[in-house]
Order: structure tokens, then C-alpha cells, then sequence
């Protein structure tokens, strides 16, 4: 089965009382589960709609890591190096068009 919308998998979830939405140009996305950070409940609702709602291709049959950019970190010690040698694509954009236009199907990044 190929669901229409991609697996969002948010990183750790924010304290309640700050909850607010911070918008595209604030998050970003990575595949292969190798990064995490944090993300606010709000932006997670919102960008859960928006991805439901969206054209943009490449969406089926594929799992994205959402996050603050500030707060990115590798989700293992061993993926440390991925977050500095540019190996791991780490999406951004203003706009939720532009921060889903280079997800790509499911990909593993990192093979052990």
C-alpha cells in the first residue's frame, strides 16, 4: 500500500506552554532517520495539514524527520559526521512549497 501523504516522524515535542507556530523559514526536514531536534505541537499540526493538502511530487511512499533547524542533532553518535559533511540533505525554505519540493522517496542515508 502507498499512502498518499508522507510518514512524519517530529522530533521531540516541545514544552506546552510555548507552543506556538513558528512557520516554514523556522523547520526543517531530513529523511533516512538519522537526524532530530525539537518542534513545537502547533508547527507539527500545521505542517501535517499542509503536507495533506500538497502538490508538491515526490510526497508518496516516503518518511521525513521534522524539527528547528537551531535544534538539530544527530539521532546517534554515529551520525555525527553526517551532520557536518553535507552527506544527509537538509531541507529548508520559506514557504511549506518550498521546504517539500526536494523530499524524495524513502532513501536510506546511512547503511550499516
Amino acid at each position: 500500500i502507498v499512502s498518499r501523504a508522507p510518514g512524519l516522524r517530529p522530533g521531540g515535542l516541545e514544552e506546552p506552554k510555548k507552543n506556538e507556530i513558528l512557520g516554514p523559514s523556522a523547520l526543517e526536514i531530513s529523511q533516512g532517520d538519522v537526524l532530530a531536534g525539537i518542534v513545537s505541537r502547533a508547527d507539527l499540526a500545521e505542517v501535517t495539514v499542509e503536507l495533506a493538502l500538497s502538490n508538491v511530487a515526490n510526497l508518496r511512499n516516503t518518511a521525513l524527520e521534522l524539527y528547528y533547524t537551531d535544534s538539530v542533532q544527530p539521532c546517534e553518535g554515529r551520525f555525527k559526521p553526517l551532520l557536518s559533511n553535507g552527506a544527509i540533505p537538509r531541507l529548508h525554505g520559506d514557504t511549506y512549497e518550498e521546504l517539500f519540493r526536494d523530499i524524495q522517496p524513502n532513501i536510506d542515508f546511512y547503511k550499516s
